[in-house]
């Protein structure tokens, strides 16, 4: 976590940030923490230089907040003007570049910043920059992902608000990924998920605007709100986006605001093995948080798959053992409870096999793609079964969760 930050460092006082007047520009640093250079940042710069950057006309006679048409009549006459973000991108890798790779940087017409960390964890690479490079605002998208052209636009419109500290989008899996990564997406957008869950990773217009907790693969923070809240909790990675979004809506008494139309292309995991990989770090983060960060991590939702754990686990004893429970019950006299159960548990297994079916015809609609709706089936029994183990060691087991990699 930053330590002793100055905030007067900030060139605009909160609540004046939108206050543009003619010649003002906002400011917006965009962090990528990554290990080595690849592929994967090449082709972010390369979609980073295609973003708009000019908002909305203001109208004339202003000062006025972004976003605003209404004239000031009180304020000295100036003409209409359209806002410009200024663009600062930030890299964080392990080790510096090599000279072929910055060269290759500086072709993008970018203006960029090289900030080696060593071996530390994403969420300590983003408070490095974050207190390194001043901005106005912060966006933070990770190295495996890349902007739609209206990302900034869309999302810092937002900020017009005082009350507004952050703004979050989806995540959508790129067309160009392979189909494994497409199912490995579209597992994410099942209705047995959540809604909540689905408007992180598709753009729903009707979702609830207000949240308070977004992954910080699109993630765009007002720099001295960042500031202030003492920014990541290095403590925890993955999870520290859930702790940082935690202390602003609690500690400041601040909104994040979901922007459907502010997207990102995330890439994802390759393979059923990556998938489940990924997956337990979010059950085992998502149990541990259940227990130390209750506010929005104790929510029914989560506990779903580990109730499914437990009830796959009774039926597997159930059935291998139905002759024992037959004689237990014939022996105290209550036979009946072990039809009952069958019934319980048929019913229960036939329940979860059509509302697997329903998810995947539900997917295949909304992708438009019904063979990899089909596909997600197999993905989401495992998904399920293992975020619900993790999810109960964490919840249970762990007493302390830190990153493996430190300061």
């Amino acid at each position: 976590m930053l330590q002793n930050l100055r905030l007067h460092r900030q060139r605009r006082p909160r609540g004046n940030l939108t206050m543009l007047k003619l010649g003002d520009s906002l400011h917006v640093s965009v962090i990528i923490p990554f290990q080595k250079y690849n592929p994967y940042v090449v082709e972010t710069l390369s979609h980073l230089s295609k973003v708009k950057l000019e908002l909305p006309k203001v109208a004339a006679n202003t000062p006025a907040r972004i976003g605003d048409n209404i004239g000031d009549n009180d304020a000295v006459a100036t003409p209409a003007f359209s806002p410009l973000i200024r663009l600062t991108v930030v890299l964080l890798p392990d080790e510096p570049l090599a000279a072929a790779e910055l060269a290759e940087v500086r072709t993008y017409p970018l203006t960029t910043e090289v900030i080696a960390t060593g071996k530390v964890s994403p969420a300590i690479k983003r408070d490095q920059g974050a207190e390194k490079i001043e901005s106005d605002i912060i966006a933070f998208i990770d190295d495996d992902a890349y902007p739609a052209p209206d990302w900034l636009t869309e999302a810092v419109m937002h900020f017009k608000d005082p009350q507004v500290v952050a703004v979050g989008g989806p995540q959508i899996t790129p067309p160009a990924d392979s189909f494994w990564q497409k199912v490995s997406g579209a597992s994410f957008l099942s209705p047995l998920n959540g809604a909540s869950m689905k408007c992180r990773y598709w753009p729903v217009e009707e979702a609830n605007r207000d949240v308070d907790d977004w992954p910080s693969v699109n993630l765009l923070v007002e720099r001295q709100a960042f500031l202030e809240v003492g920014g990541f909790d290095s403590s925890y990675w993955p999870g520290e986006d859930t702790k940082l979004c935690l202390d602003l809506t609690t500690k400041l008494k601040k909104k994040i605001i979901y922007e459907p139309r502010s997207k990102v292309f995330h890439h994802r995991r390759a393979g059923l093995k990556r998938h489940l990989k990924q997956i337990g770090n979010y059950g085992l983060h998502r149990g541990f948080f259940a227990k130390t960060l209750p506010d929005t991590s104790r929510r029914p939702i989560y506990f779903v798959p580990s109730l499914f754990v437990i009830f796959l686990a009774k039926l597997i004893l159930f059935f291998a053992f139905e002759s024992f429970w037959i004689q237990l019950a014939q022996s105290l006299g209550v036979s009946r409870i072990v039809d009952i159960a069958r019934v319980l548990f048929v019913s229960g297994l036939a329940a979860y096999l059509a509302a697997l079916t329903y998810s995947a015809l539900s997917i295949g609609k909304l992708i438009s793609n019904l063979a990899i709706g089909v596909a997600t089936t197999p993905y989401l029994f495992f998904t399920h079964l293992w975020y619900g183990l993790r999810f109960l060691k964490g919840f249970f087991l762990v007493k302390t969760l830190q990153s493996k990699l430190g300061r």
